[in-house]
C-alpha cells in the first residue's frame, strides 16, 4: 500500500533490480542508490550559519556528508531480499 501512496504522488522509486542488483554488490547498481538518496543526505546535513552582519546561510556539511553516504554503502550489501 506504501508503494502506492508514493506511486500517487509521483514519487519515482528505485526498481526492485537495481536494489537486488546493489545487494549483490553490483558498482553500478550501489551508485544509482546512492544518487536516488543524494538529495536528502544533503538535505540532512545542511546547517544554518548567521553571519555577523545578522546575514542568514545555509552550508553543507560535506564531512558529515560523506559520513552518511559511505554508511549507506556499508548497509546496502546487508538489506535482506525476499
Amino acid at each position: 500500500m506504501n508503494n502506492k501512496k508514493n506511486a500517487s504522488a509521483g514519487i519515482k522509486l528505485i526498481p526492485y533490480g537495481t536494489i537486488s542488483a546493489a545487494v549483490m554488490g553490483d558498482s553500478i547498481a550501489m551508485q544509482n542508490v546512492l544518487l536516488y538518496y543524494r538529495r536528502y543526505i544533503c538535505k540532512l546535513c545542511q546547517y544554518t550559519f548567521i553571519a555577523p552582519g545578522g546575514l542568514v546561510r545555509r552550508h553543507l556539511d560535506d564531512e558529515l556528508r560523506q559520513e552518511l553516504e559511505i554508511q549507506l554503502l556499508l548497509r546496502i550489501p546487508r538489506f535482506k531480499i525476499e
